[in-house]
């Protein structure tokens, strides 16, 4: 929630500003963690405030379809998001080589899978258990199945994926060198996001702040130094 709190913050900032640019004038932003997680609910919301249904805690499944969601191959966990008929039938049929399920009235279309869940997922869990994680990934793959294996920390750091998008960063720190860090996930072709800057030590730009934004000389920066108004690091 509270990193949720943050984008939404940013983005009433940029609203404020583009308000700004038409009408000339700023404007108070009020963005409320209790608010913030009431729109995190989203479906679940939904689903209450317009038809009265209350739908629990799936835990890491969907809200409305199935099977998407964790389950158990040999070697760990494996999510799948199957949330058509069309996909369910691939998934029987070209991955798990069971077109019978796909043929299951209680498994033949997602409103029959959502009732069925439980039975559903205890019989995808005795099949994937056949194989290890990255044996069932290369199948839904090749069959254009949505899913992917649930890592580790370390293993997702080390994936080919992290490799490929540059997740990792380094920045210089005055004090405790390159720091590693995700980079921002954000992209723009034509302003790169800048690699971002080490946290400042406490007062490391005092004098700096003091001197160019305030205009606060030389010798009366030396003063308030002198005096321990002032830390600089």
């Amino acid at each position: 929630v509270d990193i949720m709190a943050g984008m939404y913050a940013a983005q009433a900032v940029l609203a404020a500003l583009v308000a700004r640019e038409r009408t000339g004038r700023g404007q108070h932003i009020d963005v409320p963690l209790f608010d913030t997680a009431a729109a995190m609910t989203s479906h679940a919301a939904t689903a209450w405030l317009e038809g009265g249904v209350d739908i629990g805690r799936p835990g890491n499944s969907n809200l409305v379809a199935m099977p998407a969601g964790l389950f158990e191959a040999s070697d760990g966990p494996v999510m799948i998001a199957v949330t058509t008929d069309r996909l369910f039938r691939r998934l029987a049929g070209e991955v798990f080589l069971r077109p019978d399920l796909a043929d299951d009235p209680a498994f033949a279309t997602n409103a029959a899978r959502m009732e069925n869940r439980e039975a559903l997922t205890a019989a995808m869990n005795d099949i994937l258990k056949a194989d290890t994680r990255g044996g069932w990934i290369a199948r839904m793959r090749a069959a254009g199945i949505p899913g992917g294996p649930v890592r580790t920390v370390p293993e997702a750091f080390a994936s080919e994926e992290a490799a490929l998008r540059g997740i990792v960063a380094a920045q210089a720190h005055s004090a405790l060198g390159e720091v590693r860090a995700v980079r921002s996930p954000i992209s723009l072709s034509g302003t790169p996001v800048r690699a971002p800057a080490g946290a400042p030590l406490l007062g490391e730009h005092t004098e700096a702040c003091l001197g160019e934004l305030l205009g606060y000389s030389p010798e009366t920066l030396a003063r308030l130094r002198r005096e321990g108004t002032i830390l600089q690091t």
